[in-house]
């Protein structure tokens, strides 16, 4: 399925605590001047999910040369959010477009050296930024954050289920500093450098929808089989979805 026509972006609104730094993605080290993070959010139907998001983000712990911004993109459905003071932040509203074509959209209005993909149902630990940039300091072009599912108040067997196997993420590595292919590029919480996108002109398949597999296959086509994903379980992320059997079963008919 494909979008015809000039797609309609409707900027909502932007809070700024400090426009007056300029960025670049011209220079492939992170530790030059400044670096900014720009962390790019679709989201849609989940407003008061996104709105903890923010308020962790908020939360980050960064050293003095590290900056955020934060640019969501509401894709058709979802009240936009109160804004925590503290967090640059563009919200834009589009038609149901598609979480690619969403993520899209936010990296054209990207000004940072990395680019942290999340979904809008994490809960991002304090150092989990500051995690994924120090993770790139070694050069590696992606990093994959850790996002362990929340615990429910009362879980059941098949949260353990969902929990413990890779029922839905595939295999999980098990120890700091593993080298992935694209097979684990999940946008739930997942950092690249801008400029290895703006060296191949990448952008998501915006074909793949409704959802699944459209960041795996972004990865595929940056770095082919390469096991050019770095593992960096410090990058705390915590997965606020609770799956339920239901939902599980129409995933599998969804995706064959």
């Amino acid at each position: 399925m494909s979008i015809d026509g000039p797609l309609e972006i409707q900027p909502i609104q932007q809070y700024s605590i400090d426009r007056t730094r300029l960025f670049t993605t011209e220079s492939e080290g992170l530790d030059s001047v400044r670096t900014c993070v720009s962390i790019l959010i679709p989201s849609r139907g989940r407003s008061a999910k996104l709105a903890n998001l923010l308020d962790a983000l908020s939360d980050q712990v960064l050293d003095d040369n590290v900056e955020i911004e934060v640019i969501v993109v509401i894709d058709g459905d979802g009240t936009p959010p109160d804004v925590p003071v503290s967090l640059d932040v563009q919200l834009h509203r589009t038609v149901h477009v598609g979480a690619g074509a969403a993520r899209n959209i936010a990296m054209s209005c990207a000004r940072g050296q990395l680019l942290l993909f999340l979904n809008d149902d994490v809960v991002p630990e304090p150092r989990c930024v500051m995690a994924h940039v120090r993770a790139h300091d070694g050069q590696h072009p992606m990093v994959l954050g850790y996002s362990p599912w929340l615990q429910p108040e009362q879980p059941t067997w098949f949260d353990a289920f969902v929990q413990h196997t890779p029922c839905i993420f595939g295999q999980i590595p098990t120890h700091d500093g593993a080298l992935l292919d694209w097979r684990s590029a999940w946008t739930l919480n997942l950092s690249v450098k801008a400029s290895c996108i703006a060296s191949q002109n990448a952008r998501f398949d915006e074909c793949i929808r409704p959802v699944y597999f459209e960041d795996i296959e972004f990865a595929y086509r940056l770095f082919g089989h390469d096991r050019a994903i770095w593992y960096a379980p410090e990058a705390v992320a915590l997965h606020d979805h609770r799956v339920t059997m239901r939902e599980y079963f129409a995933r599998e008919v969804l995706l064959g």
